[in-house]
């Protein structure tokens, strides 16, 4: 059923799954008012009115009003006798204790909800259309996946992830949003953390994928960190592939922009200037047509990555696009299981010590590189923290830092990080 088909409906089942819509199009404030104007009756519709208020109400940063309405939605939830419903319930416990950085609590909700999954066939009386016990087992396996990653287990990550897309494929019916969320994920991960384990798997679920119009801009993040992902196991034309696919289906400015960035910095770090002043060029042009101010948190960044690849070929555009990047109000939603401010961080740090460097500020540059470096190295992003030993190197700021680039390339003998740190060659090599 289409939205404006919900929109129109008076029933309760309709009024709440509208609710549901206005929850993933971002908007919790409509939600709540949705909600609280529609009553119900019955355990099951009960239960879900509740909870999907408890959602709402945290996505405002209401956590108090939040915790009543959980409170009244496990009561119903349990009442029921609908294992599904109180799994989604347990998924929003646990969605409210992160939104406080409670990683234990969304550890333990999520674990809650894998427990309920022992008794699969318990329906109750929940509608039809509530969310499969499957779907919310998948969620619960992304969360514990973002546990992971704050711990730094990026390989029990990868696990998860792949479990909760395993979930997804024995379901009745799957969740194309949570199937996507997840094939991103993993192909963000594979990208950071050099998983090339995952390559083929990832390349299957790229193209299996049933990326409706919705999904476009997760399809082109997917698409652009396997790229990059490509890149770092020295298949540049696979990489270039990726990111002409990730071109094609960019629905929106940022996205765009970023297509022709990714395409520069390669082009850049093989030594192709010709092909990356081309694609900055078009970037820079195509950022200046979009109004920033009038994006998420999330395509903010674009602008970063933007500053990133321009400082080494036109450090005064770098200097503006950097400088628009933070003088725009953050804007990040309350909920993120995909949250990277140490990420973001570290790449703050770097551009600047890019910019600093092409100003002549040899000092300023390599403190800023030093940042970027510890942030990198402390979430164990390896190649990047080596591209920060790069530059470091080549401003001669110590020998371990030389030693550091070298043992990384030795990793990837075929990339552009090997291509760079084989111009160190001019660097006398340093003592054991």
């Amino acid at each position: 059923m289409c939205l404006g088909g919900l929109v129109s409906r008076a029933d309760a089942p309709s009024r709440l799954l509208y609710a549901r819509a206005l929850l993933r199009l971002a908007q919790p404030g409509d939600a709540v008012d949705v909600l609280q104007a529609t009553p119900v009756d019955g355990h099951a519709l009960l239960a879900e009115r509740f909870a999907l208020l408890a959602a709402s109400l945290t996505r405002l940063g209401r956590f108090d009003d939040a915790a009543d309405a959980l409170t009244n939605a496990r009561a119903y939830a349990y009442g029921s006798c609908s294992v599904a419903l109180e799994a989604e319930v347990e998924y929003f416990s646990g969605l409210g204790a992160y939104a406080r950085g409670d990683l234990a609590g969304l550890e333990a909700a999520s674990h809650r909800i894998l427990a309920l999954g022992e008794q699969r066939d318990a329906a109750g009386d929940a509608p039809e259309y509530v969310v499969p016990l499957a779907h919310t087992r998948a969620r619960a396996f992304e969360a514990l996946g973002a546990v992971a990653l704050s711990r730094g287990l990026y390989h029990d990550q990868a696990s998860c992830t792949r479990k909760a897309l395993r979930e997804l494929d024995g379901a009745r019916v799957t969740d194309v949003w949570i199937a996507a969320v997840n094939v991103t994920n993993l192909a963000v991960l594979a990208g950071n953390y050099d998983l090339f384990e995952h390559v083929e798997y990832l390349r299957e679920r790229l193209a299996s994928t049933p990326w409706t119009e919705e999904l476009a801009s997760r399809r082109f993040t997917a698409l652009d960190a396997f790229g990059w992902h490509l890149a770092l196991r020295g298949d540049n034309i696979g990489a270039f592939r990726q990111f002409r696919i990730a071109a094609d289906v960019a629905s929106t400015l940022p996205d765009r922009v970023l297509a022709s960035v990714s395409r520069a910095h390669l082009a850049h770090e093989l030594g192709h200037e010709p092909v990356a002043v081309e694609e900055l060029e078009h970037a820079l042009a195509l950022s200046k047509s979009f109004d920033w101010d009038e994006t998420s948190d999330e395509k903010r960044v674009v602008l970063l990555h933007l500053a990133e690849a321009a400082a080494g070929i036109a450090p005064e555009e770098a200097r503006t696009a950097l400088e628009r990047y933070r003088k725009i109000r953050t804007k990040l939603a309350t909920l993120s299981l995909t949250r990277i401010e140490p990420w973001i961080a570290a790449g703050e740090d770097f551009t600047e010590g890019l910019l600093a460097r092409a100003e002549g500020n040899r000092l300023k540059a390599i403190d800023s590189l030093l940042k970027a470096h510890e942030r990198w190295s402390e979430v164990l992003i390896d190649w990047r923290a080596a591209g920060a030993a790069i530059e470091l190197a080549e401003l001669g700021a110590g020998e371990r830092f030389v030693r550091e680039a070298r043992r990384e390339a030795v990793r990837r003998p075929a990339s552009w990080l090997a291509r760079r740190v084989a111009a160190l060659a001019l660097i006398p090599e340093p003592a054991p």
